[in-house]
């Protein structure tokens, strides 16, 4: 007298795992932001990024460690803490400094659409390397990041778990019958 599950429960329940754990290695290490603003949309520069127009979608890879920080160079863009004006800022940087064993102490930004560089941070307030832009995504995730879908969204995959927990337990009282 077992737990008997159909071929296609099983597919679902191995599926909504799947879906779960890639979604939790992908979100531990990238972050997906939005640019409200146009500071990084200035002529574009030969780095990697090589400008972000107002509007777009960035991936920012999550740095944890002073290893990852000390990867940076100059003309890598950056999201980091501004405590100028207290927000999430995306610019690029344009110095480091390092101490004697190499690591980064401080780093300096500049949005490249602004005339003026921002004020020097540490590195304990850099979050992480902008790695990818996209101006056609940007729309949709402003969409997404909008609280009340994230509340949509949570509230169907409650109601997707209540549903499997659900016929799991029909299943099981079926079996006693």
């Amino acid at each position: 007298m077992g737990l008997e599950l159909s071929t296609k429960q099983i597919a679902v329940i191995l599926a909504a795992v799947a879906v779960v754990s890639v979604s939790a290695a992908f979100f531990y290490v990238y972050e997906v932001r939005y640019v409200p603003t146009n500071s990084m949309d200035g002529e574009p520069q030969d780095y990697e990024i090589p400008t972000i127009p107002k509007g777009s979608a960035i991936l920012v890879q999550k740095y944890n460690n002073q290893s990852d920080i000390d990867s940076l160079k100059v003309g890598d863009v950056i999201l980091f803490y501004n405590s100028d004006n207290h927000l999430d800022t995306v610019h690029r940087i344009i110095n480091i400094v390092k101490d004697g064993d190499g690591h980064i102490t401080q780093v300096t930004t500049k949005g490249d659409a602004k005339s003026s560089a921002d004020s020097p941070i540490g590195p304990s307030v850099i979050h992480g390397k902008v790695v990818g832009v996209s101006k056609e995504l940007g729309g949709f995730v402003h969409f997404v990041q909008s609280s009340t879908i994230l509340l949509v969204m949570i509230v169907v995959i409650i109601l997707v778990m209540v549903s499997v927990v659900w016929d799991i337990i029909k299943i099981r009282r079926n079996e006693g019958q």
